[in-house]
């Protein structure tokens, strides 16, 4: 009986502490926004899903692209794609609490704030 018990308690222990995974989403132009872009996979994507590239070179932006989901964004290597600002706003502004992004250079961002401080990206959650 105990062993019995064990085992339904393990089993609901699993269950309640599982991951949620997502739908793995690739981008496949390097365009502002548009079908493939980062912005339009971004604006597509699902708390849990992962975004990967499948072009590599420069995405410059014409403005912030807001994260409102707890994703993944892994690049193919940050000397193989770089995410750019275009000096005209930041890069990516993450409303998420929970937001990776690696394997991508993120430059060029630009914020002047009220003390002159700027950057590439604003946390915010």
């Amino acid at each position: 009986m105990k062993a019995g018990i064990f085992l339904v308690s393990f089993c609901l222990a699993l269950l309640s502490g599982a991951p949620v995974y997502g739908t793995l989403l690739t981008v496949t132009s390097l365009a502002n926004s548009g079908p493939g872009s980062l912005r339009d996979t971004i604006a597509s994507s699902a708390t849990g899903d992962e975004i990967q590239f499948g072009v590599t070179g420069t995405i410059v932006l014409s403005g912030s692209i807001t994260i409102t989901k707890d994703i993944s964004i892994i690049g193919p290597g940050a000397s193989s794609l770089i995410v750019s600002g275009n000096l005209v706003d930041r890069v990516f502004i993450c409303l998420g609490s929970q937001i990776l992004i690696a394997g991508i250079t993120i430059r060029d961002g630009f914020v002047q704030g009220p003390n002159g401080t700027d950057g590439a990206a604003d946390q915010d959650g």
